[in-house]
């Protein structure tokens, strides 16, 4: 499920990339006149790239600029071809068992978007990070961080949202399609996420008295 769904948001990013070049969010990519895409690039000491649009120079063909793509799809353990199956079929009812792991997702996602947003700070650059409405929710709804426009200065992280919508052409069948795009900094996303409301001392105590007496 997680391999069809980031191979689904690999194309469905790739076309949005290109209506998102044609907006002031990622500057330089507003006015490429070579646009290429690539795929898994790996870089030294920045680590992997999963998604590169770059803009070639017309005459020697080297990169004038570029921007980076981060895809992010989210693990479902548990047994969920039951629910897959119903998708394809329109099945308005299907007894499933399984859950969704938001928390794995926010611990690796949010401190690779605060660590390369930085880098990318110093650069002049912005990073682009797509994934799916439902997911960026849960992470927005557990790290308050700031939503802002996506051409507003100072975003060093642009989120591209997907969800799955009804497809025109197939009745009852469903598409992945850009929902919206919205913008932030790797500061306020560190922020958020480190200066969060913690239990009281207290709480701990009852719950070591707890595990001490089962």
């Amino acid at each position: 499920m997680v391999g069809r769904t980031r191979r689904r948001m690999v194309t469905a990013s790739r076309a949005g990339s290109r209506g998102l070049m044609n907006c002031p969010a990622v500057p330089g990519l507003d006015t490429a006149s070579r646009p290429a895409f690539e795929h898994e690039v790996k870089m030294a000491n920045f680590g992997n790239v999963d998604m590169v649009i770059a803009d070639l120079d017309a005459t020697s063909g080297d990169v004038s600029t570029f921007v980076r793509v981060e895809l992010q799809v989210v693990d479902i353990p548990g047994s969920y071809e039951l629910a897959y199956q119903g998708v394809l079929n329109s099945s308005q009812l299907v007894n499933v068992n399984y859950s969704i792991n938001w928390k794995n997702v926010r611990k690796r996602f949010v401190s690779q978007l605060i660590d390369k947003g930085m880098y990318h700070y110093h650069r002049g650059m912005r990073i682009v990070a797509v994934v799916q409405t439902p997911l960026y929710e849960q992470l927005h709804k557990s790290i308050a961080f700031e939503e802002l426009p996506a051409d507003r200065g100072g975003n060093t992280i642009i989120f591209m949202l997907y969800d799955y919508q009804p497809d025109p052409d197939r009745p009852g069948a469903f598409v992945l399609a850009l929902d919206r795009v919205v913008g932030t900094s790797h500061n306020s996303l560190m922020t958020a996420s480190r200066y969060q409301p913690v239990p009281l001392k207290e709480v701990f105590h009852q719950r070591i008295l707890a595990n001490l007496v089962r």
